[in-house]
């Protein structure tokens, strides 16, 4: 390997995060005469869900790669040039609360999005906490880019390419991809507060280049006097003061951890919480984002690392999320009953769990050779009409019989 890779010392590897950085290099190194470097953030993690939405075998987040513009894209490419390729994040002032009603009206149909109040509490000179308000829009155009991004690895588009293409691109009086998606966010602030007043915007998944090289970025930020870094879904944001002007670039979120937080296991405060200030549409009770933890436990090591200082915590007081309708079946079983409540613990929720009728699912192929224990067990529950299936065995017309054979 003829390029350098700097990884960070927050970062606690395991197997998948392992196997996922290796399977990175591998794609690299086949044109490692165009790439110049890799780096590799704190918050460097596998994204579960965008891996399983466009069923590939890994998508990373949290590296930025530097390549030459002859670097030539290619299917290969998707494990860590990231489909959210537009993904950005605004941040607002706003005067005062937003309405839910405003919030659960957003399409927020593509993985990761959101958007939501938050609060920020500080005391004034006697002590009394003085509280302002913020909107922040989290959100990619992927959709839109989706088969313009399947294009530029089916066709194998250079990085000089694709930077020149992602800047030429007009959108009715503008140019640049960029410029479009921070017009999207801002009219979705727009639609949210009438006096909504931009204070931050940066782009998280994206392009950059100089005179010689094309950086793709992927959950990171340029930098910048102050960087946006997001908690987790429930814990909002942070706003970080920058004190190192050799840093490029810097995480955009705190990673996402291979697990799942457990309704079972949360107290009912925290139950409330989720109930109350999260929505999403979707059919579902179950939110893979809204349940899904951030990886780096002790922000302190990685604030020391990066040399920058808090200076605004964003609490959340209502979000609206996108949901998890798409990819829900794709997701291991176990995990699907971690994040889905019960009516006691989110009074929207049913007591009863779905599964596709596909016996390549899990969930009804282990239903099916089990049955007649599963009957035993729970003998009100009847799978199937006793005139079809009795003693073990299946009695179909003949026709029927012929057609399935």
């Amino acid at each position: 390997m003829s390029f350098p890779v700097t990884k960070s010392s927050v970062i606690k590897f395991d197997n998948a995060t392992t196997a996922a950085l290796e399977s990175v290099l591998t794609t690299l190194n086949k044109q490692s005469q165009h790439v110049k470097s890799v780096s590799v953030l704190a918050n460097f993690s596998v994204d579960h869900e965008t891996t399983i939405a466009r069923k590939v075998p890994v998508v990373v987040q949290g590296l930025v790669v530097q390549t030459t513009k002859e670097y030539k894209l290619s299917e290969e490419d998707k494990s860590w040039f990231h489909p959210c390729v537009t993904k950005g994040r605004s941040v607002y002032s706003i005067q005062k609360s937003v309405a839910k009603s405003s919030l659960q009206e957003l399409d927020l149909e593509t993985i990761g999005n959101s958007v939501g109040e938050f609060s920020i509490s500080r005391p004034d000179e006697f002590g009394c906490e003085q509280t302002e308000h913020r909107l922040v829009v989290d959100v990619s155009a992927e959709k839109t880019f989706e088969s313009a991004y399947n294009k530029w690895l089916q066709e194998g588009i250079t990085a000089g390419e694709l930077d020149a293409e992602m800047k030429r691109m007009k959108f009715g009086n503008t140019y640049s991809v960029a410029t479009h998606v921070e017009e999207l966010r801002n009219n979705i602030a727009e639609q949210v507060s009438t006096d909504a007043k931009l204070i931050h915007s940066d782009m998280s998944h994206g392009i950059l280049s100089d005179l010689t090289s094309v950086y793709f970025v992927n959950a990171a930020v340029k930098t910048s006097p102050s960087i946006l870094v997001k908690s987790s879904s429930l814990g909002g944001y942070r706003m970080y003061n920058t004190h190192d002007s050799k840093q490029k670039f810097y995480p955009s979120n705190l990673g996402k951890s291979d697990t799942f937080y457990s309704w079972d296991e949360l107290s009912p405060q925290n139950c409330a919480k989720i109930t109350d200030t999260c929505m999403w549409k979707g059919s579902l009770s179950a939110n893979a984002q809204v349940m899904r933890p951030l990886s780096i436990k002790s922000p302190k090591q990685m604030e020391q690392e990066y040399n920058i200082s808090l200076n605004d915590t964003l609490k959340m007081t209502h979000c609206a999320f996108s949901p998890s309708d798409s990819f829900i079946d794709n997701i291991d079983p176990a995990d699907v009953l971690r994040i889905t409540p019960t009516s006691a613990q989110n009074r929207t929720a049913s007591d009863s769990m779905s599964a596709p009728f596909n016996m390549e699912h899990p969930v009804l192929h282990k239903l099916m050779n089990n049955i007649q224990d599963i009957q035993a067990k729970f003998p009100n529950f009847k799978l199937f009409n006793p005139k079809v299936v009795s003693g073990g065995r299946i009695t179909l017309p003949r026709e029927v019989y012929k057609n399935v054979i």
